[in-house]
């Protein structure tokens, strides 16, 4: 068996000398530069409540309509002022659709909200936090390619006018 060749290393070669090229030295400092303006931009720290995940069969309220667009702009901005990419949803804890949408500030703006279960999003791999006041949850994505996007949508049924308003104003 002939012996195996070995080439000596020439130092001004970054990939022979073991040193990271000039590009890739670039990529990694505006990678760090990008994870500390992530840091320096979250507004608040998220406020989680001590609180026992509501039952599977809890009715989750989300208040306009879902779409995709509308989805990348709220976790966006949730993750902006939080740190955590999120949308905003609330629950029907003790007490009926119609009467959450009824005493909810952050649902009467609405009209027409979306619902789903904490059952239904458990079982798509979704994290509900208990955050800010009660009924308020923070769903949590763990990113916003197409297939999360996709799933979160089919946990919802789809619009109906929020009961909450008189009229259907």
């Amino acid at each position: 068996m002939a012996p195996a060749r070995t080439r000596a290393r020439h130092p001004d070669n970054p990939r022979e000398s073991g040193e990271p090229s000039a590009k890739q030295a670039a990529t990694r400092a505006r990678s760090q530069e990008a994870q500390e303006a992530t840091v320096a931009l979250v507004q608040r720290p998220l406020q989680l409540r001590a609180e026992q995940p509501p039952d599977d069969a809890v009715v989750v309220i989300r208040g306009g309509v879902l779409h995709p667009t509308g989805i990348e702009r709220a976790a966006t901005r949730s993750f902006r002022l939080l740190g955590v990419l999120g949308l905003s949803v609330e629950a029907a804890i003790g007490t009926s659709v119609l009467e959450a949408c009824r005493h909810s500030e952050r649902l009467a703006p609405y009209a027409h909200v979306q619902l789903s279960s904490f059952g239904r999003l458990r079982v798509a791999g979704f994290v509900l936090l208990a955050t800010f006041d009660h009924p308020h949850f923070t769903l949590a994505l763990p990113d916003l390619s197409e297939l999360t996007v996709a799933r979160l949508l089919g946990c919802f049924d789809g619009p109906v006018p929020n009961p909450g308003r008189a009229g259907g104003r």
